[in-house]
């Protein structure tokens, strides 16, 4: 590294831990420091259509600046995803991951960084989804920000951090027999017709492969080269394959020998190159630690020669995962194919389509402990329509290109035993940012951080070396106290819902519900055969704990056995989580209204009162509104008071913070103990308003994560007013 490298490198830590300053004590920012990505970058997003997943990949680009190696807690990378259904962005949900300090120490050739990451949330688009006449291929948006959540708005600067954009295509829903009724332009109004269910889904068919001699008759029309459009048909019989091509449906060897082709020239020109990426190429690559599962993103880029349109089957992409354990910049192991389907669509950006597959892995013989770095070789290669090598990963099949990247493993979690076992997450949050009992524990004090969890608690986690389904029993136990007498801890839950993947149809469509009298459920998992098995949480059990409800600080841990007796049985460390099920409550009585005014009612956690009103709030304009608002809780995180319509003019004033007209006045948290503000004045400044009727909000949020969701729970208190 150069003095100038080492200079910038200088300038750029300093300003970094001038951001965590200004965490705890407000200390000055540089003036224009937004988006930087010396540090981190986000560098694509993609979606899997058949699972749901929106996966982002990140580039962490230094070997300091991240607040310590893996031994330490680090620092977190947050991403924020959004979605546009069509009328603007709106948050879609939260993730994050750990990030560390990794020097470029041997073993290996080169350096290490970029180390690649990929994060994902489930998209819930099942309410966007439709017919297949009718793609929905809406934008989505990520944001990533270093140790600051960002927040909801899809316009936000960043300081360190970046933001990217890219189009997605849904799933489409099943045909219904009133879809299949307007499709033919059927009245469904007719007597006969009132007596069936018409919102009943119609039975696919069992083949959906567009026909053969119908499709390039569009491809030719559409100028498709007979490279891409006769590939499937050409290609297996010019070269040895991983596996058997499928047959082609709708082939006739007549036809194919009226068509127009110089055939010698098509063979020579297939078998000479490789790697082409005009329609489809694999952009980035990255490994979730937390759940030991690789992902990669794919560019598809143009509207057809993908073998037909959503009605019909259309093609897939496939990519092989090999990795470099040895770090001797040979890819000798194969680790698996992950695929997903594409097809025809038009109206798409010039941009073209984003997609992504995962696949999860069986890491337990390559971890080690934290003290040691653990960077290994990833190769991704995409081949389209016919799957990859499973020998060769240097070998390229005619469409597809192939990606490397560095990826760090996860520190060793050192139980017992020769089967392993690591949490995925407890209520969305990876155990290594847990502590003290808070979910995303820190020193820093902001809204997003330490955080109990409330309502159903998911505990996901994966077993390594398990064998077989069904070859390891567990059960996951809660205890008031971390004891060591077995008799105190109970099972979080006797029954449980499974989503197994499904290779048959590409879905996580195999339910299993495991019912049980003592809380011991099979794992099942399978990560033996040649085929990966896998659940769609990573789920283990999930805790319920709104009904009876739970409250207080609790222990978590998971036993597990080969041993169906249970007579014997390995104990993971306890893992201590704070529940919390108390919600706000409103005072939503009109007491406003009532003669003689009113004062704030600390029986209720949340209220608010216009100073001396009763009847009708109203002023003219230019007069001053002033009053009380009270939101307590012990896990408070901030309070928003802001007028309706946002286009009010009113100009808020709290706590010596005082808004733009029409903006929104934020009071957060100031410490780990600060539970909100019992009776808070306010004032209102008028005078930029228009004579109209208004409504004052207060927007009180919490800390809890209720139900695995990590966006901030809130309520809502509203008082209408006007200006005459």
């Amino acid at each position: 590294m150069s003095n100038t490298d080492l200079s910038r490198e200088a300038v750029h830590l300093q300003a970094r831990q001038l951001f965590l300053l200004n965490k705890i004590a407000e200390v000055p920012i540089p003036a224009g420091q937004s988006g930087d990505t010396f540090w981190e970058e986000l560098n694509c997003i993609g979606f899997n259509p058949a699972q749901s997943r929106l996966e982002a990949t990140v580039s962490i680009k230094q070997t300091t600046g991240y607040s310590g190696g893996q031994c330490t807690f680090g620092s977190t990378e947050y991403i924020r995803f959004f979605v546009d259904w069509g009328s603007g962005y709106v948050d879609a949900g939260l993730t994050s991951f750990s990030v560390f300090d990794v020097p470029e120490t041997p073993p290996g050739p080169g350096i290490h960084h970029p180390l690649s990451y990929m994060v994902y949330i489930l998209l819930d688009d099942a309410q966007h989804r439709r017919i297949c006449l009718s793609p929905v291929l809406p934008k989505v948006k990520a944001i990533l920000s270093w140790n600051s959540v960002p927040n909801t708005d899809p316009n936000q600067s960043i300081v360190y951090g970046n933001a990217k954009e890219a189009q997605i295509q849904l799933n489409p829903r099943p045909w219904l027999f009133i879809d299949f009724l307007q499709a033919q332009k059927i009245a469904i109004d007719m007597p006969l017709l009132k007596q069936f269910d018409l919102h009943q889904p119609i039975p696919e068919a069992a083949d959906k492969t567009a026909d053969f001699i119908q499709l390039q008759t569009s491809y030719t029309e559409l100028k498709i080269p007979a490279h891409r459009s006769l590939y499937k048909v050409v290609y297996p019989a010019l070269k040895p394959l991983a596996a058997p091509a499928a047959a082609v449906p709708g082939f006739q060897a007549d036809y194919f020998k009226k068509m127009d082709f110089n055939w010698e020239s098509l063979a020579a020109f297939l078998l000479q190159s490789q790697g082409n990426t005009d329609f489809e190429e694999v952009t980035c690559v990255g490994l979730n630690a937390d759940r030991d599962t690789l992902g990669a993103v794919i560019h598809v880029k143009k509207q057809a020669g993908y073998s037909g349109g959503l009605c019909w089957a259309g093609s897939v992409e496939y990519v092989a995962f090999w990795a470099d354990w040895n770090n001797n910049g040979s890819f000798d192991s194969y680790l698996g194919t992950a695929q997903v389907g594409v097809h025809d669509i038009t109206g798409l950006s010039a941009d073209g389509l984003y997609y992504c597959v995962s696949l999860p892995l069986d890491l337990a013989s390559h971890l080690k402990a934290c003290q040691t770095q653990n960077v290994v070789g990833i190769r991704a290669v995409l081949s389209w329509d016919i799957p990859p090598s499973t020998t060769n990963s240097n070998e390229l099949n005619y469409w597809g290109n192939r990606l490397d990247v560095r990826v760090l493993l996860r520190a060793l979690e050192t139980i017992g035993g020769n089967i392993g076992f690591h949490y995925h997450d407890i209520g969305s949050v990876p155990l290594n940012q847990i502590n003290n009992g808070y979910g995303f524990a820190s020193p820093v004090i902001t809204p997003f951080n330490n955080r109990p969890w409330g309502a159903d608690i998911r505990i996901a986690g994966r077993f390594n070396n398990s064998g077989p389904a069904g070859t390891v029993d567990y059960r996951v136990e809660f205890c008031s106290f971390d004891s060591l007498n077995d008799a105190d801890w109970q099972p979080v839950t006797l029954s449980q819902i499974f989503y197994l993947y499904n290779p048959g149809t590409g879905y996580y469509d195999n339910v299993v519900t495991q019912n049980t009298t003592d809380g011991w459920f099979h794992y099942l998992e399978d990560f033996s055969g040649g085929t990966v098995i896998d659940e769609y949480y990573a789920m283990l059990a999930t805790w319920h704990t709104a009904a009876v409800p739970v409250q207080g600080s609790y222990y978590i841990r998971v036993i597990y056995t080969t041993d169906h007796t249970h007579a014997t049985f390995v104990r993971t460390a306890a893992v201590n989580i704070i529940v919390n099920n108390h919600q706000y409550s409103v005072n939503s009585a009109f007491h406003n209204y009532m003669s003689g005014g009113a004062t704030l009612d600390t029986a209720y956690d949340v209220d608010m009162i216009f100073n001396g009103a009763g009847g009708c709030i109203s002023v003219t304009a230019g007069t001053s509104f002033a009053g009380l608002f009270r939101a307590v809780h012990t896990y408070f995180a901030e309070a928003q008071l802001y007028v309706l319509p946002a286009n009010s003019g009113a100009i808020l004033s709290s706590g010596g913070i005082t808004t733009p007209p029409g903006g929104t006045l934020e009071r957060d948290t100031t410490s780990l103990v600060f539970s909100g503000f019992p009776g808070e004045p306010w004032t209102m400044d008028t005078s930029k308003m228009a004579k109209c009727g208004y409504v004052l909000v207060l927007q009180p949020f919490e800390r809890t994560i209720y139900s695995n969701d990590l966006d901030l729970p809130y309520t809502i208190l509203s008082i209408g007013f006007a200006i005459v």
